[in-house]
């Protein structure tokens, strides 16, 4: 319920105030946003700031003219550790393209600040699809003890690459456009939770 997908320029929850999208694929500052609570009713908020991080990563942390409803998810992030990267390796991940289909795509070839995807030959063709342009910005997810945590937003196309949501860089950095948000927007009691994989 967490995902907005009312639009092509997919955001994501992570508080119940603000979201995250990819920093090259941004709404503007004043459009409405809809997303739906568990019972499949809509919820519109307006989208009122925007701020991109700084680096290479590609991220930006939208706020919210107020906070959604407990109905609405808002999706926890990955506890940084030095070896979570490594981990992951080879982990099945939930990952969403722009027509809100899921498909089920392999953790590889992951850093400290990235995630790319692989085609998990372990599954049959139908399980997974390469991602196309217009699926920037769609979330992928882990389900963690059943819970759906937040992986990366997809940055680039075919089996999937985008931030990793689990770095203390890129968490860092969305604290930071929180803070910088609040000076305007208010917000800054809120923050994103984390969770041991």
């Amino acid at each position: 319920t967490g995902v907005a997908w009312d639009n092509p320029r997919t955001l994501t929850m992570i508080t119940p105030r603000h979201a995250v999208l990819a920093k090259h694929y941004v709404r503007n500052a004043g459009d409405v946003v809809r997303l739906h609570d568990r019972r499949g009713r809509e919820v519109q908020r307006v989208l009122q700031g925007l701020v991109g991080l700084d680096g290479p990563w590609d991220v930006a942390v939208g706020i919210l003219n107020e906070p959604v409803p407990s109905g609405v998810s808002h999706y926890k992030l990955l506890e940084p550790s030095e070896t979570l990267h490594e981990e992951l390796l080879g982990t099945l991940a939930l990952v969403t393209d722009n027509e809100r289909r899921v498909h089920v795509h392999e953790c590889s070839l992951m850093s400290a600040d990235t995630v790319a995807f692989r085609f998990p030959r372990s599954l049959p063709k139908g399980f997974f699809e390469p991602l196309i342009t217009g699926d920037s910005g769609n979330p992928s997810f882990l389900l963690v003890r059943g819970e759906m945590v937040l992986l990366e937003t997809h940055h680039r196309g075919g089996a999937g690459v985008g931030p990793f949501y689990g770095s203390a860089q890129i968490q860092e950095g969305i604290r930071t456009a929180i803070a910088q948000l609040a000076v305007e927007f208010g917000g800054g009691e809120f923050s994103f939770e984390t969770i041991r994989p």
